[in-house]
C-alpha cells in the first residue's frame, strides 16, 4: 500500500501569534520518510512578486518562511490561475492582494508525481481562494519535440569535422539544413549510447550520490519552463493542450501579419512647416561635440535558456567636431 502524508496548515494571521511555528512543523516533517505534502494557508509570502504593492522589502518573518523551505529542501509545486490566493478591498487605492496559500512537497514526492499541478479556483465571497492539487497525464508527444542545437557539440572534437562532411552545398539552405539535422540527430544518439555506457562504469564506483538532488532539480527546471495555462481574447484560461498549440500558432501569425496595421500615414501639412524662431535657429548652430563609437558584436547563440546570447563587445572612441 502507497503512503502519503498529507499536513494542512492554517497559520495565525499575525507574526506574533505564529511564531515558533516553522520549527515545530520542520520537527514533524523531519520524522517522515514517505512522501509528504504541506498545503494550507501560510500566512506569509516568500517573493516580492506574490503581493501588490508594498515597500519593496521581505519582513524578517518572509524571511524565516523561505529559510525553513530551503532547510527542509521542500519544492513549491507551482500554480495554475491567478497569482494570488487572497485578496482585499474593492477599489484600487484600498486593494490589497497576496500569496498566502500555497502547496509544497519533498523532493522524493516531486519526482514520484512529476506532473502533479495545484490549481487556484476562482474566489467566492471568501477572501481566500480554494486551492486543488492533483496529478495529471503526461501530456505532449515527444516524437513532436523541436529540433535544438546543443551547445556542447561545439566542444566534441569530431562535430566540426562532422559538419564539414555533411553540409550540402549543391542543395538549398533549407533542405540542406533539414537533412543536416537528420544526420544531428543520428550522430547525437550514437553519442547518447556512448555515454550511457561510459556512465554505467561510474555508476558503480559513485552510486546513487547527488543523483536525488540533480534529478530534482531538473524536475523543477522543467515544471518552470514549461506553459500550463493561456488566457485568450476572450479571457477564458486554455490548458489542453491542443488548443493551447493551436491558440500560439494564431497570435503569432497575427503577430507578424498586417492585419492590424493602419495603412492609412498621415499626410504632409499643404501649408508648410512652422518656421523656426531666431532663439531656435540659435540654438541649433552652437558647435557640439561629437563622440563617435565603433562597436564590435560577436555572437554566438547557444541553446540553452541562461546562455541564450553572449555578447564579447570591444569599442574605440573617435572625437570630432
Amino acid at each position: 500500500m502507497e503512503v502519503i502524508h498529507l499536513i494542512a496548515v492554517y497559520a495565525a494571521p499575525t507574526v506574533s501569534r505564529r511564531s515558533g511555528l516553522w520549527g515545530q512543523l520542520k520537527r514533524v516533517i523531519e520524522n517522515i520518510a514517505e512522501p509528504v505534502l504541506i498545503g494550507g494557508d501560510f500566512n506569509t509570502i516568500l517573493r516580492l512578486d506574490e503581493r501588490s504593492g508594498g515597500n519593496g522589502r521581505l519582513s524578517p518573518d518572509s524571511l524565516a518562511f523561505g529559510e525553513w523551505i530551503n532547510e527542509l529542501a521542500l519544492v513549491d509545486m507551482g500554480l495554475r490561475g491567478s497569482t494570488f490566493t487572497w485578496r482585499r478591498g474593492k477599489y484600487t487605492r484600498i486593494f490589497v492582494a497576496r500569496r498566502l496559500d500555497r502547496v509544497l512537497c519533498s523532493a522524493q514526492t516531486r519526482v514520484r508525481w512529476q506532473e502533479a499541478v495545484v490549481s487556484h479556483l476562482p474566489f467566492s465571497v471568501r477572501p481566500h481562494t480554494n486551492l486543488c492539487a492533483a496529478r495529471t497525464e503526461r501530456r505532449g508527444n515527444p516524437k513532436r519535440r523541436p529540433f535544438r542545437f546543443e551547445a556542447a557539440w561545439l566542444k566534441h572534437e569530431g562535430f566540426k569535422d562532422l559538419l564539414s562532411a555533411s553540409w550540402n552545398r549543391e542543395m538549398r539552405t533549407p533542405e540542406a539544413l533539414a537533412l543536416l539535422k537528420v544526420k544531428l540527430k543520428k550522430w547525437n544518439k550514437e553519442e547518447e549510447v556512448l555515454w550511457y555506457q561510459k556512465s554505467c562504469e561510474k555508476w558503480v564506483v559513485l552510486g546513487d550520490r547527488n543523483t536525488n538532488y540533480y534529478h530534482t532539480s531538473t524536475i523543477v527546471r522543467s515544471k518552470r519552463n514549461k506553459i500550463e495555462m493561456l488566457k485568450d481574447e476572450d479571457g477564458r484560461w486554455i490548458d489542453q493542450s491542443e488548443e493551447l498549440e493551436k491558440l500560439a500558432i494564431a497570435y503569432y501569425r497575427r503577430l507578424y501579419s498586417t492585419e492590424d496595421l493602419n495603412m492609412n500615414t498621415e499626410k504632409l501639412p499643404q501649408q508648410g512647416f512652422t518656421a523656426f524662431t531666431r532663439d531656435e535657429k540659435e540654438i541649433l548652430n552652437k558647435p557640439f561635440a561629437l563622440r563617435i563609437w565603433r562597436l564590435r558584436f560577436d555572437l554566438w547563440v547557444s541553446s540553452r535558456p541562461q546562455d541564450r546570447m553572449v555578447f564579447n563587445l570591444s569599442s574605440t572612441r573617435t572625437r570630432g567636431k
